[in-house]
């Protein structure tokens, strides 16, 4: 889990962190008070929000836009899609529309995640906002593909997401 940068160990304590609540139980995740040392990150509960989601992805679509132009805004979603997934994004859609999943959840990769990937959905969230605080997708991504997406699964398993969050199949993670 070598990071070589602050951004990156930071993110790691913050997954050891995250995964010792999920060791120790679901009631422990419940009352444990997520730490807010300079609020680097947000609360996890956040990441399991698709709002919260939606909205880290637009702050940091801005971003990009403005230091890369719309091509780093693309570059940066095909990439954390295939880091997370494996897969492209026009994939993803492409088995949200195979699956059945209607037009208006079929908007965007990220959209198709939140539907059939919760858990991958929750960890390109923090991605997303790994990235936005100024860490590097490149030695992020696996980290949070490693280590965010089991995290988050137990998390959901847990019932620690609302239950109307994630309707439909879940094919993905």
């Amino acid at each position: 889990m070598g990071t070589n940068n602050e951004v990156g160990d930071k993110i790691k304590r913050y997954f050891l962190y995250c995964e010792s609540l999920v060791l120790a139980g679901p009631e422990i995740i419940r009352l444990a008070p997520i730490p807010q040392s300079g609020t680097l990150l947000p609360g996890i509960e956040e990441h399991l929000m698709p709002a919260f989601q939606r909205q880290q992805a637009q702050r940091l679509q801005r971003l990009l836009r403005e230091q890369g132009g719309v091509n780093a805004v693309i570059r940066h979603g095909s990439d954390s899609c295939r880091s997370q997934t494996g897969l492209g994004a026009r994939e993803v859609m492409q088995l949200g529309q195979a699956v059945g999943l209607p037009a208006r959840s079929r908007t965007s990769a990220r959209e198709v995640l939140r539907h059939m990937a919760p858990a991958v959905a929750c960890a390109m969230s923090l991605l997303d906002t790994a990235v936005l605080f100024g860490g590097q997708r490149e030695s992020i991504a696996p980290l949070v593909a490693e280590h965010g997406q089991p995290l988050f699964a137990g998390l959901l398993a847990a019932g620690l997401g609302p239950a109307e969050t994630f309707p439909g199949p879940r094919f993905i993670g």
